[in-house]
């Protein structure tokens, strides 16, 4: 996995200065590299991003009966990273990073459940 990973650019950097010397995934190296895609159903382990991905993603549009009960017990399911940074990073490519009160509430539910890693 260390292969994908490279500094951020200085085109996004430019527009997150914040950003400067962090690393992330390189997504040309990903879609350029030897990957192979797997149906979920022979992989439990993807079978599980997969339904954690779809969780997030409609916990994000606030798209549940109840978002905060939800953000809470999808927290439980996710990892701080090193140094108890937050399991989640929401970018906003506009320049603007608005959260409406709905939102915020459910992400700040989302990391106060999320476990810390063990070191």
């Amino acid at each position: 996995m260390k292969e994908y990973i490279s500094t951020v650019p200085d085109y996004v950097v430019e527009k997150m200065p914040e950003l400067e010397g962090k690393k992330g995934f390189d997504i040309q190296k990903i879609v350029r590299g030897d990957i192979a895609f797997v149906d979920s159903k022979s992989s439990p382990g993807v079978q599980v991003a997969d339904l954690l991905a779809s969780g997030l993603r409609r916990l994000l549009r606030l798209e549940f009966d109840d978002n905060e009960v939800m953000a809470r017990a999808l927290g439980k399911l996710l990892l701080q990273e090193e140094g108890n940074k937050p399991p989640i990073a929401l970018v906003a490519f506009n320049g603007q990073s608005p959260l409406n009160e709905k939102l915020a509430t459910v992400v700040r539910e989302l990391i106060l459940n999320c476990r810390g890693i063990l070191k």
